[in-house]
């Protein structure tokens, strides 16, 4: 998913956004238009959300995980100094250039293996059960990121490693 791709049907949470989007790109000052995935922290007591905050903590409790699309290449998710990185870089090169920019993961991974390294890192002793591909996948381009505002988060392995510690 790149920062044009056409969302179909989008959920009440997803139209609030764009409609926020376009509310700030009315308007005539400087911006940037931040998109985030999932957005974690080691702070982040909510064991629910985003998904991957899940997977760890199910991880952690030993539960039985089910997997989908595991073959499938995931990088959902950006971490708060991610963010806070981003920002701090937007500001000193003033890069203000009434854009949407996605911000996420980056070096996307395979899921199995992204649930493969996490079960090994918790020490957990989770059964795994890999099921056939039931919903849509993407995994989110951070090509404009790279290109437009010269910066690169954390590859998906890294953050994952730093959330876990």
């Amino acid at each position: 998913m790149n920062e044009d791709t056409v969302i179909n049907k989008p959920t009440i949470l997803g139209a609030t956004k764009l409609l926020g989007e376009k509310i700030i790109q009315s308007q005539k000052l400087n911006h940037i238009i931040i998109r985030l995935p999932g957005v974690v922290s080691y702070l982040n007591k909510d064991s629910r959300r985003p998904w991957i905050n899940k997977i760890i903590n199910d991880l952690k409790s030993n539960k039985k995980i089910e997997v989908y699309n595991s073959k499938k290449l995931f990088n959902n998710f950006i971490d708060t100094d991610e963010i806070y990185r981003f920002i701090e870089h937007i500001i000193k090169h003033r890069l203000f250039n009434k854009k949407i920019v996605n911000l996420s993961a980056n070096a996307p991974k395979k899921l199995g293996g992204i649930i493969k390294f996490l079960k090994k890192n918790l020490n957990s002793k989770s059964q795994i059960v890999f099921k056939k591909e039931k919903t849509v996948s993407y995994y989110i381009s951070n090509k404009k990121l790279k290109k437009i505002f010269a910066f690169n988060t954390l590859s998906t392995n890294k953050l994952l490693f730093k959330l876990i510690k």
